[in-house]
């Protein structure tokens, strides 16, 4: 997946993640404040960091977070994606060709892509130890 990046400057704040099963917003209660604190939080955040983006199904909700989130931090500041599924399907995770048009357009352009072949590290590291297996012939 694509991530979007402009010139190091100064310090960037601590990054918030937001992990698969999650949306970066909308678990927030909407009625007393909190969300839109929240929303204005990641917004200010210099670098966003979704990792595991595709995972799960998007609600309608998690759609419009997206997309607001997405529309005030473009340009402005840092986010980086993760993601299994390739690009071509995030139209299909999305699952909603008009908001999915307009998010995509946010993380695409101008972002830097980097798509990553092979095994996961985790298939090669050892439980316990965590160091590279060693193959006996």
């Amino acid at each position: 997946m694509p991530s979007r990046t402009k010139p190091a400057g100064k310090a960037t704040k601590r990054s918030p993640r937001a992990s698969p099963g999650s949306s970066v917003t909308s678990k927030s209660p909407r009625g007393d404040g909190r969300y839109r604190q929240q929303l204005a939080a990641l917004q200010r955040t210099d670098l966003l960091i979704l990792h595991d983006w595709g995972v799960t199904p998007m609600t309608d909700q998690n759609r419009r977070d997206h997309l607001e989130l997405q529309g005030d931090r473009y340009d402005t500041r840092t986010t980086q994606l993760t993601s299994q599924p390739p690009t071509s399907s995030c139209h299909d995770y999305i699952d909603d060709p008009t908001l999915a048009d307009a998010i995509l357009d946010r993380f695409i352009h101008n972002a830097h892509h980097l798509n990553l072949n092979g095994d996961s590290l985790k298939k090669t590291r050892t439980p316990l130890t965590n160091t590279p297996q060693t193959s006996h012939p």
